[in-house]
């Protein structure tokens, strides 16, 4: 029944196409407006012609009944030139208008009696995006200009989002947060085709980014707008916000241009130390070049773009001896780690001498990036009524993925590298049927390729993954990396966009449909080469199995003679039918309200497990297929005095979003009917020693446990039998079945006002309340049986599992708990054509039960901070708080003479710093995660009781001493003595950063056309080269820090014992994002 209503739907939704549409991204813009006479009368019959004039696209319309016309499918840019005309009146034109990417602009003309004035008047028209009647929700709009005069080193899409008051960068795990909420919320669009990193293995959301490209050349793109309120139906798939861009395309003039732009480490400021150095070796180099021009003039245009990028960039923190370590103390400078030179080469030389294997380097290491980018792309105006275009969109990348922090080594054979291709054709008609009736229709086909890359870093042979935890809270990772043995990842998505408008009388109505199919195949099994776990190097080096050490766990196949992989594969189609109305009530109130239906379907189902479905009742099979998500909306829009100087706009709805699929794809790998899991420790007294080798690990645990040789029939045997008993203990994943996709409800009031001396102010609220988020529960974890009253009264639980045939359980299900809101000003003004600017104050709060930072569910639970019981819901700060932001911009243009001029782009951007939360490493509440217990922050010495660690000669008080004086020296811990501490309760130091801009420019000319050389310098954190000690950047390695070190509950008291290592701050300062960097660019343009 579910497959047949599946074949329903998806035949509808293509069947309707012929009549109606679906809009994911924008990628035009729209003109209306009236047609009036001297005393405000209605001129029915008019006739008005908008030209895009460096095309020659022509939009024709004849006024209504009520005098309006519309064009609602216009391209973006200009200028255009609109022409009035109507018998017996003058014409009237107005030129310069420019149009924003999804931009709904109001051009009135109020025509004069042909008595009165014999001519046509001309107007340049003096259009502000603000004071708008198409505009409702909170929007950013960044038009081609602004991107030439901006700083962005990274020359990314997201350097320009970040313009947004309500947008955030350096908040959660990356990428532009918007409205408080995940970044992998967001729903990117480029040409209205969704380009965001569906499967969401990239914390930014952005494909490509973990192999260090963008997803296209910022050369092929025209304009961007970020839609944070969009009260339109025909936008959607976001939680977060939008972010829509759209590209270039040629002209009637031959244009183009040529660039090269470069850093180095000569170019970036000293190390941040007390002995500042000079940064180490290192080079970027962008080049490439963008040629457009018409194939038939006013007819067929053509516009392509080549880029290619090389980088290499060294490590930024590097191993020092002991010595050197202990003379620094607690003030070790940010590029050195806390990890010696002897401690790295001791497993360096444990691991040669013992196993023949080569674990690589932990000194210097440059990684590599190298990508490709290819952007072609055809406009064909048809005719008058019909346009078309074409393009397509090719990267590819190639990036070694090693990362290092101070306290974290990975060894040079413990990385990969990340192969990147993304190729991407999109085709748009856009039609006009009759005066009233318009479609727009996108078609499009992507595919992407994610692969790591193994062979290029690994020594001869793989290796299990070696992880050693020493006690100053510092990481040495070895081995072949854990996570990248024969995972690869190949997506196909076919999307089908057409908007039908129906404009009637004071009425625009839009009816539609929305259709993404997304093919997926993913191998991936975690831990497949083994995953060994010590506490501490000594226990490391004796190979100890006692207590926590030699903790092992690999996958295996159940299939496992035959196929050790088993990629999954898995389909996915969204379908979406959606109807609006705006409706211009009078000349000063608008009105848009619509209802979408977004229906998600699973086309493939997971492995069935009936022992699982036996014992919790739950079908491994079920995912939310076929559910009716509603989305109804309204937003206004009130010209208060009618003179466009008072504004008051708004609106509210439900906005569906999406989850990332590798959420989804863990529910097929791990149904427990195609892989198990081995989880041993020495807590188990069944833990093994380090296996030799990382593609038989399953084999040398049980000749450990049966006291045999590796090639000994009994070996194989037993993995015969376990992987015929079905399960075994493995981890499951499943979905709740009633679980739906992310919906919140929000909403917005602003004002917008015309202030004296020409600046604009905007106040602006804008509220989000969870109705479907997401969440993560371990159904199979005992409840708690205890509390500690020395703990906060923390629950524990004595025994983990409720059913030891099973691990983890993991089930995805949905929660209400969680909202966002923000509250924001604006001021603004532009001086002619030389100077603009704004800036604006967000005070934004974000609050969920989950900050979905993480890609697996298993990861999404035990790195979830609690305070108690990790299945209780936590609503606490969410990873994406925002909390105070002020943030400007300033361009100003000094034109020297006709053929020279100088530019300056400002950006500043403060704000507060990132949330983070005081932990405990190891397994406080007894749930079997190491990593997710909140810290207890005592008020006195009396409750909490310290010992000193190995070769450790501090006494008990010492360390006290020591602690409390860490406690006293920070905010949030002062603060909150005898209080657990709160889920990203913790904040990094505040943070300013400016970035800038200089643009020197000469013309000349060139066959009487004044072709452009244009000199930049953009400077990341120029504050850092006027003074070393601003712009400073700090981070906390993956939101959370490890206050105190768990050894026990003392039975007699309760209360936990613990090691603590002093240090200066829970955080550490960024050394690249800390310092200054400057990036040089030559340009000639010709053509324009």
């Amino acid at each position: 029944m579910k497959q047949f209503l599946q074949l329903i739907i998806f035949s509808l939704s293509f069947i309707m196409i012929a009549q109606v549409g679906f809009s994911q991204g924008v990628t035009t813009a729209a003109i209306n407006g009236r047609v009036v006479d001297a005393n405000k009368e209605p001129l029915p019959g008019a006739t008005v012609v908008a030209v895009h004039v460096p095309t020659g696209t022509k939009y024709g319309a004849i006024t209504n009944v009520e005098g309006y016309y519309y064009f609602p499918t216009v391209r973006v840019g200009g200028p255009y030139k609109i022409t009035s005309s109507f018998v017996g009146y003058s014409e009237k034109i107005k030129e310069g208008i420019s149009l924003a990417l999804g931009e709904k602009l109001a051009v009135d003309f109020v025509m004069q009696d042909e008595s009165q004035t014999l001519e046509e008047v001309t107007i340049t028209a003096d259009v502000d995006e603000t004071m708008n009647s198409g505009r409702t929700g909170a929007t950013t709009e960044v038009s081609e200009s602004t991107i030439e005069k901006n700083p962005s080193i990274s020359r990314s899409i997201s350097d320009f989002a970040r313009l947004t008051p309500q947008a955030a960068q350096g908040v959660g795990n990356g990428g532009t947060s918007i409205s408080g909420r995940n970044s992998r919320y967001n729903n990117v669009t480029i040409d209205g085709a969704v380009n965001n990193d569906a499967f969401g293995l990239n914390a930014d959301g952005q494909p490509g980014s973990n192999a260090g490209t963008e997803p296209i050349s910022l050369d092929a793109i025209k304009e961007v707008s970020i839609q944070v309120a969009p009260y339109d139906v025909t936008q959607g798939s976001f939680t977060g916000g939008g972010i829509n861009a759209v590209t270039r395309s040629g002209s009637n003039e031959f244009e183009g241009s040529v660039y090269y732009y470069t850093r180095n480490e000569n170019l970036t400021g000293k190390t941040i130390e007390d002995n500042p150095q000079k940064q180490p070796p290192f080079f970027n180099k962008q080049y490439g070049f963008r040629v457009g021009g018409p194939l038939v003039k006013n007819k067929l245009f053509f516009f392509t773009s080549v880029e290619k990028q090389r980088e290499e960039t060294p490590f930024t923190v590097n191993l020092v001896d002991q010595n050197t370590l202990d003379r620094y103390g607690d003030n070790v400078p940010s590029n050195v780690s806390n990890i010696s030179v002897e401690t790295a080469q001791s497993v360096k030389d444990y691991l040669l001498e013992n196993y023949d294997y080569d674990a690589g380097s932990y000194g210097a290491f440059t990684p590599k990036t190298e990508n490709t980018k290819l952007f072609g792309r055809l406009d064909w105006n048809i005719n008058n009524k019909n346009q078309l275009t074409l393009r397509h969109n090719y990267v590819k990348s190639s990036q070694d993925n090693i990362s290092r922090s101070q306290n974290e080594l990975q060894f040079t054979n413990n990385g990969y590298v990340a192969d990147f291709l993304s190729n991407s054709t999109i085709l748009e008609l856009t039609s006009r049927f009759s005066e009233n009736i318009s479609n727009n229709l996108i078609l499009g086909y992507s595919s992407v390729e994610n692969i790591r890359n193994i062979e290029d870093q690994t020594a001869d042979k793989l290796f299990p993954q070696v992880e050693i935890d020493l006690f100053d809270g510092t990481t040495i990772l070895a081995g072949t990396q854990r996570s990248s043995v024969g995972n690869e990842l190949y997506q196909d998505i076919w999307q089908l966009t057409d908007n039908l408008t129906i404009f009637k009388n004071k009425h625009v109505i839009t009816v539609g449909t929305h259709n993404e199919l997304f093919k997926i195949k993913n191998s991936f099994v975690n831990r497949y080469n083994g995953h060994y776990e010590y506490d501490g190097i000594d226990n490391f080096l004796n190979n100890s199995t006692d207590g926590r050490n030699g903790r092992f766990r690999t996958a295996y196949s159940l299939d496992y003679f035959n196929d050790r992989f088993q990629p999954v594969e898995l389909s996915f189609l969204q379908t979406g039918f959606y109807i609006q109305d705006e409706w211009e009530v009078s000349p000063n109130v608008k009105l848009t309200g619509g209802l979408r239906l977004d229906i998600p379907f699973f086309l493939d189902d997971p492995s069935y497990n009936q022992q699982f479905d036996n014992d919790f009742g739950l079908d491994t099979r079920d995912l939310p297929s076929g559910q009716l998500l509603w989305s109804p909306r309204v937003g206004f829009n009130y010209d208060v005095k009618g003179d466009k100087t008072l504004q008051l706009r708004g609106g509210a709805g439900i906005f569906t979003g999406r989850i990332p699929f590798v959420w989804v794809s863990n529910q097929y790998t791990n149904s427990g009917a195609s892989f198990g899991l081995i989880s041993v420790s020495g807590r188990d007294g069944n833990s093994v020693p380090l296996a030799p080798d990382g593609n038989r690990t399953l084999e040398y645990y049980y000749a450990n446990q049966l006291g045999v040789d590796v090639n000994d029939p009994a070996v194989e045997n037993a993995i015969q039998e376990l992987i015929s008993s079905d399960a075994g203990a493995s981890e499951i994943n499943v979905m709740d079945p009633d679980y739906k996709l992310p919906q919140i409800f929000r909403m917005n009031l602003a004002m917008d006002v015309k202030l004296p001396y020409g600046v604009i102010g905007t106040v602006e609220g804008i509220f989000s309340k969870g109705i479907n988020e997401t969440k993560y529960e371990n159904i199979n974890l005992t409840d708690p049986d205890e509390v500690l009253p020395a703990e906060g009264n923390r629950p524990v639980q004595s025994s983990r599992l409720q059913n030891p045939e099973f691990g983890n359980v993991l089930l995805i299900t949905n929660t209400n708990q969680g909202y966002q809101y923000s509250i924001s000003g604006v001021l603004k003004k532009t001086w002619m054509d030389k100077l603009s600017s704004f800036i604006a104050y967000t005070y934004g709060v974000s609050k969920d039960v989950n900050s979905g930072t993480h890609t697996t569910a298993l990861s999404g639970w035990e790195y979830n901070p609690t305070p108690g019981y990790s299945n209780v819901s936590n609503l606490s700060y969410s990873q994406w708080d925002l909390r105070h932001r002020v943030v400007g911009n300033l361009n100003y243009t000094q034109n020297w003479s006709n053929f020279t001029s100088t530019s300056i782009g400002l950006y500043y951007n403060g704000q507060s710093g990132a949330p983070f939360t005081y932990m405990v490493n190891g397994d406080l509440n007894g749930d079997g995660a190491y990593g997710n217990d909140q810290a207890y922050i005592p008020a006195s010495q009396n409750e909490i009781i310290l010992q000193p660690g190995d070769d450790d000669n501090r006494t008990p008080d010492q360390i006290w001493n020591e602690l409390n004086a860490f406690i006293e020296g920070h905010d949030y811990l002062r603060e909150n003595r005898g209080k657990i501490a709160e889920r990203n309760g913790a904040r990094t130091p505040w943070y300013n950063r400016f970035d800038l801009r200089v643009m020197q420019e000469f013309k000349v000319m060139v066959k009487d056309k004044k072709n452009r050389i244009q000199l930049t310098m953009d400077i990341e954190n120029v504050g850092n080269l006027l003074n070393k000690d601003w712009g400073r950047a700090y981070s906390v390695s993956y939101g959370t820090y490890n206050l105190l070190q768990f050894r026990g509950i003392d039975e007699a008291t309760g209360r936990g014992i613990y090691r603590y290592s002093d240090r200066e701050d829970p955080w550490n300062v960024d050394n690249l994002a800390s310092v200054w960097r400057m990036q040089l660019g030559l340009r000639y343009i010709f053509g324009n």
